[in-house]
Parts: C-alpha cells; structure tokens; sequence
C-alpha cells in the first residue's frame, strides 16, 4: 500500500482525467484542456522519488508512469484529429479513441490508487 505522498497526486491526477472524460461526453474537449491534465501530471507525478520505495513497487510505478506519459502524448494528438474531422463517422471514430485513452489513463490511477479491478 502507498502512502498519502504517493497517492495524493494520482489522486488529482485522476480528477484531472475525470474532467477530461465529462468534457468528452459534452463534446467540449480541447487541446488546452488535455495540456493542463498532461501538467498535473508532469507537475505532481513525475517529480514524485520513488528510491524510497522498494524496489518492485517503485519499478512497477515507473513503468505506469511511461505509460500515462505515453498515452497523454496520443490523447492530445487525438483531440487535433478530432477537431480537424470533416465527416461525422470520422469524429464519433476520434472520440471513441479518446474515450478508450480516457479509460485507459483511468486504469492507470486505479492501479496505483488500489482499484485494480478498473
């Protein structure tokens, strides 16, 4: 189990994402919003110094905190793409990207915050 310390941040981290999911739903999403996600993430979660922990957790961590990286990088090249979509099928195909994304940067704060099961 983590400590506060490690917990807090994803734990904003995931309210983050939250919004991020509501403003999908109402189709007002923006680049500027997922920015501001991607800078919770890269202002409380990155900085956090895993050698206090040991050394499975803290690996196991860092893998998660590549992954959420990674998928925030392909979350904000989704929004162009959907913006910049002419055709109907093409958009509701876009945001079905980004919902999957979504879901699965979500799956990630559960993991870390102890719903596994997500």
């Amino acid at each position: 189990m983590l400590t506060d310390r490690y917990r807090q941040p994803f734990q904003v981290l995931q309210a983050s994402i939250d919004r991020l999911t509501q403003l999908i739903g109402t189709g007002e999403l923006t680049v500027a919003e997922v920015e501001a996600a991607q800078q919770v993430f890269q202002e409380q979660v990155l900085p956090l110094d895993l050698e206090d922990l040991e050394p499975t957790i803290a690996s196991r961590l860092q893998a998660i905190q590549t992954e959420i990286s990674k998928q925030f990088r392909l979350l904000s090249t989704d929004v162009v793409f959907l913006k910049a979509a002419r055709q109907s099928a093409t958009a509701t195909q876009r945001q079905g990207q980004i919902r999957e994304r979504l879901g699965l940067l979500s799956g990630y704060c559960g993991v870390v915050l102890g719903r596994e099961g997500e």
